[in-house]
């Protein structure tokens, strides 16, 4: 998926309430985030109401995997 098609489908699926950052992001490693097309981002926030654990986490992503496996 393009940058331009992640954006396409956040203006049709998101109320667009408040200020967004112009990107669009693909995946994440640590506090690196990256566009689909490789831009790399460094993310000096936690978000929303969110914990900063950083992306692709892999301890916090296998405690995930392991509880979704016991419902």
């Amino acid at each position: 998926m393009t940058t331009d098609e992640i954006k396409a489908i956040d203006a049709q699926s998101v109320m667009q309430t408040y200020g967004r950052f112009d990107a669009a992001i693909e995946r994440g490693e640590g506090a690196t985030l990256y566009s689909p097309e490789g831009k790399e981002y460094i993310d000096f926030t936690s978000g929303i109401g969110v914990n900063s654990v950083g992306y692709g986490n892999k301890k916090w992503a296998d405690a995930i995997y392991a509880q979704a496996q016991k419902l």
